[in-house]
């Protein structure tokens, strides 16, 4: 059973899909790359396919001038090292930012090849590559107070500081394929959203008149069984730039990759560990 947030008023929220776009985005067009994978031991035919696309996708993204680990290219606080990852854990989260950064002109085409020892599937495609170059180096975040473990029923808190006036999306995901997740600010049922003043640090949850809608409330995370892992995103925007859509990874960086590199900060990732 997926983990949970228990807020005050426990609230779950489904919202309808949907995108918008933000501006103009710094791309690299028509990209042609190629990838390949092996049939061999439990690789299937179809299993083979798959994995040779997602190579294809990443070697336009080295063609284009971009590094394949999504913890270089966007997850500041991952990239730094701050914390110990395991590298399982980020498997489907690169898998769905990198197919998020190619966006395929037509459909991919697929050869077949045997050469009497390896049965080997190539995939080649022509892509345009979503690079996010043109970053504001001035425009960041400050996140503290998140710890690598916790135990069931604790309560979550944290800081933010900005550096410019800025809006804040906070995001919690499970760590399964799909990365079901929830929106943990703003709630529209409980929170203003707000503008963030640069160099002023705010504690989450917000707690003021001016920052809370209705009644205050508190994240509690909750697990029903012995451990979960997790993961919490935040992401600033210099303008209201609302999330349309069901929480999920998918969805999560098609939003991201939307919006103009120039108007948004790195995503600044944490892991978080519950055990009972």
């Amino acid at each position: 059973m997926r983990p949970f947030l228990v807020r005050t008023f426990v609230l779950f929220l489904l919202m309808t899909s949907g995108s918008m776009m933000f501006g103009q985005k710094d791309v690299v067009r028509n990209v042609k790359a190629e990838g390949s994978w092996d049939v061999v031991g439990d690789v299937s035919p179809a299993m083979a396919k798959e994995k040779a696309l997602f190579e294809a996708k990443k070697n336009a993204l080295r063609k284009a001038g971009l590094p394949t680990d999504v913890r270089s290219m966007s997850f500041s606080s991952i990239a730094k090292g701050e914390q110990n990852y395991e590298e399982e854990d980020f498997n489907q989260i690169n898998s769905v930012f990198i197919s998020g950064s190619v966006i395929l002109k037509k459909e991919p085409e697929f050869k077949s090849n045997y050469d009497g020892n390896n049965y080997t599937i190539t995939a080649s495609i022509v892509a345009d590559v979503i690079s996010d170059k043109g970053r504001d180096p001035e425009f960041a975040v400050e996140v503290k107070g998140f710890d690598f473990h916790y135990k069931n029923d604790d309560k979550l808190t944290f800081s933010v500081k900005p550096y410019k006036d800025c809006y804040l999306r906070v995001f919690w995901f499970t760590n399964t394929t799909t990365g079901e997740g929830d929106l943990l600010y703003p709630i529209d049922a409980f929170n203003n959203d707000i503008v963030l003043k640069e160099k002023t640090t705010y504690g989450f949850p917000l707690s003021s008149e001016y920052e809370v809608a209705k009644k205050k409330i508190s994240y509690r995370l909750h697990i029903e069984g012995d451990k979960e892992t997790n993961f919490i995103f935040i992401v600033a925007t210099k303008k209201k730039i609302p999330y349309i859509g069901e929480v999920n990874y998918q969805n999560f960086f098609k939003w991201y990759h939307e919006i103009d590199a120039n108007e948004k900060t790195e995503i600044a990732g944490y892991q978080i560990i519950i055990t009972k």
